[in-house]
């Protein structure tokens, strides 16, 4: 093997090589470099030499810096993944990092102080409440969200005051304000199943807290009319236990037989078992 010949100090293309990095998994020789925009990056030996490398990846960026898109001002490049990420300086003062393709077509208008028909942001977009304040709204009033059947298909709501706010206060603002922080180990609980979020209908609460005040599935309240109708079935025979295994067999059948009932089972009337039947208890036609 020859001896490895130091390059640092060296330029190739945009790229000055300021030391020795560790190999990659394939064992090439590979050295830290600095691009002429700033950037730094690892680049492999023979890359430099034979003029593969010249850059970290900006010379096939599209240079925009200086160019104002509706509040924001492109600065550098910070970053790349499928498109070049920019630093843009908004007009308020803030910066953002923001995608080049949601600049050129106008998806990113502020840094998040101001929407494009110039109303004032809460400016809490990042804060850890406002994904479940999204969540929220998105399961009452997204019907292809996924939960959106046990929410908004059940009339379950989100309040005027918490959706469109109160005066200056947006509704996500008036959400936190209602509810305060949520403490640790608690989660958003509504005190009443069948109704919407509300301030009085809303609180935080402990995981055990809502399995005690959660409304019971759809499977779990058919099987509670099973058990029902056993019961019923059993006090036919004046008895509370069972005297062989011939009727262990029928009521063991009527369980095992039993079907999981439709999404819409909660509106599904269910009649009770004769004594003499041991058949599963659907409704009838």
């Amino acid at each position: 093997m020859g001896q490895l010949i130091d390059i640092t100090g060296q330029k190739f293309g945009k790229l000055t090589v300021t030391g020795r990095a560790p190999n990659n998994s394939h064992g090439h020789t590979s050295w830290n470099c600095v691009c002429d925009c700033g950037r730094s990056v690892v680049a492999i030996g023979q890359a430099l030499k034979s003029g593969n490398k010249i850059s970290c990846g900006c010379s096939r960026i599209k240079n925009i810096a200086g160019q104002k898109f509706n509040m924001l001002t492109a600065i550098r490049v910070v970053g790349s993944r499928d498109c070049a990420i920019w630093r843009c300086l908004c007009d308020c003062g803030n910066y953002r990092d923001v995608r080049a393709p949601m600049l050129r077509s106008g998806q990113a208008f502020s840094c998040g102080c101001k929407t494009r028909d110039g109303r004032k942001l809460h400016g809490m977009s990042r804060h850890p409440l406002y994904g479940t304040y999204i969540s929220m709204r998105k399961r009452c009033e997204n019907p292809d969200d996924r939960a959106y059947p046990d929410y908004g298909g059940r009339g379950i709501t989100v309040c005027d005051r918490w959706k469109n706010g109160d005066g200056e206060l947006t509704g996500f603002e008036c959400y936190f304000l209602d509810l305060g922080d949520r403490p640790e180990g608690m989660s958003l609980d509504r005190i009443d199943a069948n109704k919407g979020y509300s301030p009085d209908n809303c609180r935080w609460a402990t995981p055990k807290a809502q399995t005690a005040n959660r409304r019971p599935s759809a499977r779990n309240r058919v099987f509670r009319q099973l058990l029902s109708a056993v019961d019923a079935h059993l006090s036919l025979r004046n008895d509370s236990s069972f005297k062989d295994l011939e009727e262990a067999r029928k009521v063991f059948d009527l369980a095992v037989n039993y079907t999981t009932p439709s999404e819409n089972c909660a509106n599904e009337e269910y009649r009770p078992i004769a004594a003499n039947d041991n058949t599963p208890h659907r409704k009838t036609a």
